[in-house]
């Protein structure tokens, strides 16, 4: 017989299949779940077959006892050896624990508006579905967002400015989703004055349309980079003057990508100049409102 006889571990949805006897018409065959009971099957005639597929799965973690009977027409033959096997445990996975979230950190202050949301990764699960708001449980900047297995999410727009921002991240499975996950909060950075030294507005009205950089025309060489919130490359500018070569909130990187009136929001910037400075800063943020 197959599965071995006293063998443990065995598949619910196994086969039984057995050896051939010649002499044989065909074969009784008496499955239950104690010695002599047929209740998964009971002297079934299975005629010359010598594997028999059981219609319904065997109950899991159960002593099966299996009896052939082979037939011929003089009769049944006698004294035939019952055998039986352990079927296996299936384990049903559980609902998922939680994951922690690791940046922001939990509490942290002036955090960017366009900071990363990241968690760590747990086992056992099919995704994680995210939500993000203004309130414990709210949901009124991302409701519920799957996100599959991911480990990070990078927000589409810009976070409001000097806020306590609240992050749900749930992991899920087929037996449903975590629950009593506990409450992860940070606050982003008080919004900077658009019309300061690292901010302007440019729409054209004449008034702060463009990107004064006090004390730059001091250095005539210089490089001037900015970027997006995703670090990319939007606009580049060599011997930045406050005149005629100035950021006017206008991409002149990655044009073929879309790029172009950049809009409003907080981005980086890069000054690159030999030797010592005067200049505040060289590196930092700036923003731009229309």
């Amino acid at each position: 017989l197959t599965p071995l006889s006293l063998a443990i571990d065995v598949s619910v949805s196994t086969d039984l299949s057995w050896n051939t006897l010649l002499e044989a018409d065909g074969y009784l065959l008496t499955v239950g779940t104690a010695s002599g009971l047929g209740d998964i099957l009971n002297n079934e005639d299975v005629g010359n077959l010598t594997t028999f597929n059981l219609t319904d799965d065997l109950p899991e973690n159960t002593e099966i006892f299996v009896t052939i009977v082979p037939y011929n027409a003089i009769g049944n033959a006698e004294f035939c050896e019952e055998e039986s096997f352990i079927t296996e445990e299936t384990l049903v996975p559980d609902t998922p624990n939680c994951t922690v979230i690791t940046g922001p950190e939990n509490g942290a202050t002036d955090v960017p508006v366009n900071t990363t949301i990241t968690w760590n990764a747990i086992g056992g699960i099919d995704g994680y579905n995210i939500s993000i708001g203004t309130t414990i449980g709210g949901t009124d900047i991302l409701d519920n967002e799957d996100l599959g297995l991911a480990t990070s999410y990078e927000l589409l727009q810009d976070l409001p400015f000097e806020q306590e921002i609240f992050v749900s991240v749930l992991p899920y499975n087929s037996e449903g989703t975590a629950t009593d996950c506990g409450v992860h909060a940070f606050t982003t950075i008080t919004q900077p004055e658009a019309e300061s030294l690292y901010g302007f507005s440019p729409n054209n009205d004449g008034i702060n349309d463009f990107w004064v950089i006090e004390g730059i025309e001091q250095y005539p060489k210089n490089t001037v980079v900015v970027y997006n919130r995703w670090g990319d490359m939007v606009f580049t500018i060599n011997n930045y003057n406050n005149q005629s070569n100035v950021f006017r909130g206008e991409a002149n990187q990655k044009t073929k990508m879309g790029a172009g009136a950049l809009p409003s929001g907080t981005y980086f910037f890069n000054i690159q100049i030999d030797g010592e400075t005067i200049l505040k800063k060289t590196q930092g943020f700036l923003v731009i409102k229309r």
